[in-house]
């Protein structure tokens, strides 16, 4: 049995951080996306962790629209200001591993948000950078 993880804020509470952060509805859609993919992969590998691994994909993006050179930086501030989980801010933080962090990405669960948009074809943000075909 794994361990249960707590993301120290509620799904509603994590949407509306979302939407405090970001005014560009591709951003909230995003979040929206890689919440879902999260969530179904949680179910099939993690399922007592799938609320967790549903709010690391819809904030993984948190910072981006406002600090795109800072992004995966800014978010763990942002966070922490709010006295999210630990957990929490480096699970989303790690899928900048290499680009702007260096935080890996969590063993239990792996960094999906970017492998899974690229698998899917979903739009996502590459070294600073927003993909031009949204």
């Amino acid at each position: 049995m794994s361990q249960t993880l707590s993301a120290g804020i509620t799904r509603d509470r994590a949407f509306e951080l979302l939407n405090e952060h970001n005014k560009d509805p591709f951003h909230i859609t995003h979040g929206e996306t890689v919440e879902g993919t999260m969530r179904y992969f949680a179910r099939e590998f993690d399922p007592e962790n799938e609320e967790f691994w549903g709010i690391v994909g819809l904030l993984h993006d948190l910072d981006f629209e406002r600090y795109p050179d800072q992004h995966c930086i800014q978010s763990q501030e942002i966070m922490r200001e709010r006295d999210l989980d630990e957990r929490l801010i480096r699970a989303t933080a790690s899928h900048g591993y290499g680009i702007t962090v260096d935080i890996q990405p969590p063993p239990q669960g792996k960094d999906y948000n970017d492998c899974l948009c690229m698998r899917l074809g979903l739009p996502i943000t590459k070294r600073g950078e927003r993909n031009k075909e949204r």
